[in-house]
């Protein structure tokens, strides 16, 4: 799964029409470098202490960037996550889009550690690069804009289960 992202992975891409209007990523408008993995992790990590009107500036994460996360690439491949995630006590999720329709989401690589929940990350693949975004809201970004009962999504499979009224998935 790693010849999946190439040595040009990162720089911003806009993200797609299909989730924008879920607003359930934050998507790091990092046009000046690819650090777009470090950003997304630094956004899961500082979100409470972001202004949330303004989270996909990148200035907002300066004070962070470089400082807070070991053995952080400017172009992440999935074959480095596990080594960062080892080095910083971290676990990570990656998801990515189905090129075909722009809007089935899909388990890309997942975390081996399982004493805490994973940050979720989402992998936009442009023509030429790649650029990871946090996934804010997992289930707003699984769920179809037709679904009006709420689901809750498998973080394995993707596959999405009613909730019932106690809050407990069938």
């Amino acid at each position: 799964s790693s010849d999946v992202c190439s040595s040009d992975l990162s720089s911003y891409i806009p993200t797609p029409k299909a989730i924008k209007g879920k607003r359930a990523i934050i998507n790091v408008q990092n046009v000046n470098d690819k650090k777009c993995f470090e950003y997304s992790v630094l956004a899961a990590l500082y979100h409470h202490e972001i202004d949330k009107t303004n989270a996909t500036k990148p200035s907002l994460y300066k004070k962070y960037l470089g400082e807070v996360l070991k053995g952080c690439k400017e172009s992440m491949r999935i074959d480095d996550i596990p080594q960062f995630e080892n080095k910083n006590n971290i676990s990570i999720a990656v998801y990515r889009i189905n090129k075909g329709n722009g809007k089935t989401v899909y388990p890309l690589y997942m975390t081996k550690r399982r004493d805490k929940d994973p940050i979720n990350l989402l992998l936009i693949e442009g023509e030429n690069y790649h650029h990871y975004t946090w996934i804010k809201h997992f289930n707003r970004l699984l769920k179809s804009p037709k679904q009006t009962k709420t689901k809750l999504f498998c973080p394995y499979c993707c596959y999405g289960f009613r909730k019932d009224k106690n809050g407990r998935s069938n």
